[in-house]
C-alpha cells in the first residue's frame, strides 16, 4: 500500500472514530457519565491528551485489527478482532481506573466497555472497506 494510501486510510478512519466517539461522549451518554462521576470531570477537556489518545487508538486498530484482516480479506475478521481491541483496551482503562480511583462505579465501567465494543468494532468495519477502497 503506497503511503499516501496508507495516510489517507489512517485519516478517514480517524475521522470516523473520532465522530462516534464524540457524538457518545459530547451529547448520547454525557449526562450519564456526569451523574456518575461528575466531581471527577474536569471544567475543560485536555485536547492535547484526546488528541494524542484518538491518534494512538486508530494506529493500534490499523496496526493491530485492520491490516491483518485485510491480508485475509476478511471483513469478519475485522468486526469480531475490532470487538475484541475495544474490549481489551476499553476494559485495561476502565478495569484500572475502577482500581485506583474512588468514585468509578461499576455500571460505568461496564457500560464504557460494551461502547468500547462497539465503537472500535464498527470502526473497524469502516477501515477495512475504507481500506480497500483506496486500493
Amino acid at each position: 500500500m503506497a503511503i499516501k494510501n496508507t495516510l489517507a486510510a489512517y485519516a478517514l478512519t480517524l475521522l470516523v472514530y473520532m465522530a462516534g466517539d464524540i457524538l457518545w461522549v459530547g451529547f448520547f451518554a454525557k449526562g450519564y457519565y456526569h451523574r456518575r462521576m461528575g466531581a471527577l470531570f474536569s471544567d475543560q477537556v485536555n485536547w492535547i491528551a484526546a488528541s494524542l489518545f484518538y491518534l494512538i487508538f486508530v494506529c493500534g486498530v490499523l496496526v493491530f485489527v485492520v491490516y491483518p484482516a485485510i491480508s485475509g480479506d476478511n471483513f469478519k475478521e475485522a468486526l469480531w478482532k475490532g470487538m475484541l481491541f475495544g474490549l481489551v483496551t476499553y476494559g485495561t482503562f476502565d478495569l484500572v481506573s475502577m482500581a485506583l480511583f474512588k468514585g468509578w462505579h461499576a455500571d460505568v465501567v461496564v457500560i464504557d466497555m460494551a461502547w468500547g465494543m462497539v465503537i472500535t468494532g464498527a470502526v473497524s468495519a469502516a477501515g477495512f472497506f475504507i481500506v480497500k477502497w483506496l486500493n
